[in-house]
């Protein structure tokens, strides 16, 4: 998370992400109860920047592969992949 909020850091002054939406995709082995804080941080951030989140997806899953076996969390990838544009 730190990574990600490093790279954030320029946009805070030019104001650029102001207005674009996001999707937060966040696969834990412990499932969606384990993400809390790491979404809280996404979010302050994202409201920071002027970004708006339309939606996650807290994924349970930890081996490489295991999301192909949920058919149904990849159809929701599909349709918020649609609600970006």
């Amino acid at each position: 998370m730190k990574l990600v909020m490093d790279r954030l850091r320029p946009f805070v002054a030019s104001r650029k992400l102001k207005g674009k939406k996001a999707i937060v995709v966040v696969p834990s082995e412990e499932g969606a109860d384990a993400c809390d804080h790491v979404m809280g941080m996404f979010e302050l951030s994202f409201e920071y920047l002027g970004i708006k989140l339309i939606d996650k997806m807290l994924v349970k899953a930890y081996e490489k592969a295991e999301v192909k076996e949920q058919p149904e969390t990849l159809n929701r990838a599909f349709e918020l992949g649609k609600a970006l544009k």
